[in-house]
């Protein structure tokens, strides 16, 4: 069953995949998106780092792959099993958070068919990923360890200075 919700959100990639629709790098942040695994959830540190440099009314959302965050009304889970057989997203609710955002944050390290499948629906989103770019899919690839959260925040908000104002 796997790999057959696996064989059709392959070939969703392959029809919908469509150049970014970020024609320039956004000056302001409204929503970003944070994918990241189970256990390695962004800090309260990295939230008000990312919140003190884009913005308090910045809105963020987590989306936790393979795993099952509950308890948190700004947590998402992106599991196999919330996407149909013939590989549609089951929540319209995270599918239309996807579409909506500014900023996507990829804390995960992982090769993985279903956040390249979710970071698909984020067209005009800027993609952030840390350490290395497996599919070509991001705009920025900050390779540091996993462990550095405040590091990466850090970087995130530097290179938006710089291409914000350059």
């Amino acid at each position: 069953m796997k790999a057959i919700k696996k064989y059709f959100m392959r070939q969703r990639i392959l029809e919908t995949q469509k150049p970014s629709l970020l024609r320039s790098y956004p000056k302001s942040y409204q929503s970003i998106g944070i994918i990241s695994k189970i256990g390695f959830e962004p800090d309260t540190n990295f939230i008000t780092k990312l919140k003190f440099g884009f913005g308090n009314d910045l809105q963020i959302f987590i989306f936790v792959l393979e795993g099952h965050a509950q308890g948190r009304k700004d947590y998402f889970n992106l599991n196999i099993s919330d996407v149909s057989l013939l590989g549609h997203f089951k929540k319209i609710e995270v599918l239309e958070l996807l579409k909506n955002l500014d900023l996507v944050i990829d804390m995960t390290q992982t090769k993985s068919i279903l956040k390249t499948y979710a970071l698909n629906f984020a067209k005009k989103a800027y993609k952030i990923t840390l350490g290395k770019d497996f599919y070509n899919n991001c705009n920025l690839a900050i390779n540091i360890r996993q462990t550095d959260q405040e590091l990466f925040a850090d970087e995130i908000i530097k290179y938006h200075n710089i291409l914000g104002n350059g």
